[in-house]
Order: C-alpha cells, then structure tokens, then sequence
C-alpha cells in the first residue's frame, strides 16, 4: 500500500462536497477512472466519489441540496451541485455472484481500503484526498507507468464475481495501449465462456468501445474471450485498425472481409434494426462494387451519402489500393456526388407532371425514376424545360 501526495486538481463542486462530508465527521475520496485518467493526464468525464457515510448520513448532510436517490439501495446518493450530477457511495463490501454480474449480498463499511478490494483492476482501484493524497492500495500507479491491466487480488475470482470485467479488460487494453497480465489473461480466457452470463446489451456497449480502440488488434491473441462474441470468425484481421474509428463498420469489416454476413451477430446483440439495414446495404453493395461515375450515383441513390462511404472505407483496406487508384475513386465519387444522384435533386417533380397532362397514379413515378436515370447517366440535362420536354415523350 502507498500513500502519496500526487497532486491532482479537483473542480471547485468535488471539493466543496469533500468539504461538506468531512465537516461533518465523515470521510471522503475520489476514486476510480477518474483518479486513473488524471493520473494520466486526461480530464475525466465523471469525478465519482466514495464516503464512510451512509445513505442516511448524506441525505442529512446534504438536506439543502436536490438529491437522485435511485442507487440509494446499492449506497449511492447523487448530489446536484451546480447543475451536473456528482455520485457520492458508501464504502462497501460485496459478496458472492451467482449470476456472475450481480453481487449476492452487498455490506457497507467505514474503511475505504475494503472498498477498493472489491473493485475490477488496480488502476481503477485507486482513490485521492486533496490533503491526503493518493491511496494507492494494490500498485495501480505503478502498473500505469508501465501500462499494464491486473486484476485486483485473484483474476479468477474477479471475473467469476462479473464476467463483463472480462471484456473491460479487453476494452481497456484496445483503448489504453496497455498489456493486460499474463495471469490476468490466462483468467480471461479459462472464463470466457462466462461472458454467455451477461446480457447482449451490456456485451454490445462494451464491444463498442472496445473495437473503436486504437489498439484493438492486440487484444486478438485472446482468441477464446473473441471466440464469445464472434464464433463465426475464423481468424480476427488487424487491418482493422486501418478503418475509421467506427464500430459498426469495424463489426462489418471482420466478417464481410472473410465473405461472411454480420446480420447473426447483430441479432444477438440486439442492434438497432438501423444497424441491421446497414449491414445489409453494404454487403449489397459490396456484391456489385461501383466503378463508375454511374454505378456511384446508383448507389447514391439507393443507399445514401454515408453508407457509400462507409463501403469506400471497406474497399480501400480490403482491395489494398494504391494511393493512385484510390484517389481515382475518391475523384470518381466527388463528381457523382456533383450530380444529379436522387429524385430530390430533379428540378421538376410529380406535381409539375400532372399539370403537364401526365396520368395520374405510378406512371408519375415510373416517369421521374427514368428522368433520373438518364440524368445520372448524363444524356439528358438537369433542367426544368429540357425534363419537362422528355417526360412528355413519355406520357
């Protein structure tokens, strides 16, 4: 155990709260990620905090505040302060997890070091005093330092309490950089099969992070916690990290690069069904790849801006390209896109062909799909008159 006095800055609410808790003879700590994320050099996202005072005591202390209290059955209390939301929690011990997510049995404690006992990696086990300084009970500096991801205390039980902390150690060491332990590893792996415990949507949120992580490949050596989520795929493909930081379009990548569909896997984690239409546009575009300034207004058209750049992302990992034939593309994709590539950039539209004499019903349709057609195609021009004058040929 190390207590130092690295100095980190906590915004003037976290201290007045520290402040108002020991004021009143409690005791008080940040703790966790953003105890992690100072120390290196980030600015965090949220400053959670953990107190020797129970959820009582708080609600006293902080009477003259507005107060969520919907984790107060789990020991925290969330505190308005200025606008922005600040989880105050008991110190706490937990114990057993049938359900490998869940604890059994939750006990509260007046001893912070108990508290960070129970939680996933020793640098998330971390907590700081603006006057004490750095609780540091298991090395998580150290392993900060060193850029490594241990679990607190024995891998094997950390897992088995929740098995979702298996893939937090994946997300971390895609987003960190960092190595996860050996023996850490070796736990994750004799585990994985654990992970079929937890829900699609927990599952989801975490692979999400952790495919938009910069070093996502490294963790592909972990091929029975991978095997888990994608047991389709043969092998994972560190091209990967030659895409855009995009979920999704990283989850199309692994399997559409090995000919496979992704729609199973995004049934089971429960993806949006724009997820779902996604995938499914650009396999077919995938199936008939555009060349042309045409065949890119088609695909304009029928599937959207986006999704044909997504496919371009796809195609220049996939294909290898150049740096010519690339840019032969990305020029052949900029004049599509310079054109005519919907029936809302038609200057003339259904009401305008009634009053022409066109007959009513789908043959307006039929006659716009066709002006757009030949406008896409380049041999008639993107004027009122001249698509009026063409579309009365086809009446």
């Amino acid at each position: 155990m190390s207590m130092k006095n690295n100095q980190i800055l906590l915004p003037p609410q976290v201290l007045h709260l520290i402040e108002r808790l020991e004021a009143a003879g409690e005791e008080s700590w940040i703790v966790g990620g953003c105890v992690r994320d100072s120390l290196m050099g980030k600015i965090p996202h949220d400053w959670d905090m953990t107190t020797s005072a129970s959820t009582g005591r708080m609600k006293e202390i902080f009477s003259d505040k507005r107060l969520l209290l919907n984790g107060e059955q789990h020991g925290t209390v969330g505190v308005i302060e200025d606008g922005a939301v600040y989880e105050i929690t008991t110190y706490r011990i937990e114990s057993g997890c049938s359900d490998h997510r869940h604890p059994d049995a939750i006990r509260f404690t007046r001893e912070i070091r108990e508290d960070l006992s129970r939680r996933d990696f020793t640098i998330n086990a971390m907590a700081y005093h603006p006057e004490k300084g750095l609780l540091d009970c298991f090395g998580g500096e150290e392993d900060i330092k060193n850029k490594i991801i241990r679990c607190v205390g024995d891998p094997k039980l950390r897992f088995e309490e929740d098995a979702l902390r298996i893939l937090r150690a994946v997300r971390f060491s895609a987003v960190l950089g960092f190595s996860i332990q050996q023996e850490s590893i070796q736990a994750a792996c004799d585990k994985a099969k654990l992970l079929c415990e937890i829900s699609a949507e927990r599952i989801c949120e975490e692979l999400c992070k952790a495919l938009c992580g910069r070093w996502v490949s490294q963790t592909f050596a972990l091929k029975e916690v991978w095997g888990q989520i994608f047991p389709e795929l043969d092998v994972l493909d560190d091209e990967i990290q030659r895409l855009p930081e995009d979920a999704f379009l990283r989850l199309i990548w692994l399997y559409h690069s090995q000919g496979k569909r992704a729609k199973d896997v995004l049934l089971r984690l429960k993806a949006p069904k724009a997820k779902s239409k996604r995938e499914e546009a650009l396999w077919e575009i995938l199936k008939n790849t555009p060349k042309t300034v045409v065949d890119f207004r088609r695909c304009l058209n029928a599937f959207g801006e986006k999704t044909t750049e997504d496919f371009l992302s796809l195609l220049f990992v996939s294909h290898h390209l150049d740096e010519k034939a690339r840019q032969q593309l990305l020029d052949t994709f900029a004049r599509a896109k310079e054109g005519c590539c919907s029936l809302s950039d038609l200057q003339v539209d259904g009401r305008q062909l009634l009053e022409e004499g066109c007959p009513k019903g789908k043959k307006v349709g039929e006659i716009l799909n066709q002006l757009l057609e030949e406008c896409m195609q380049e041999v008639l021009q993107n004027h009122t008159e001249k698509l009026i004058e063409r579309a009365k040929q086809l009446f």
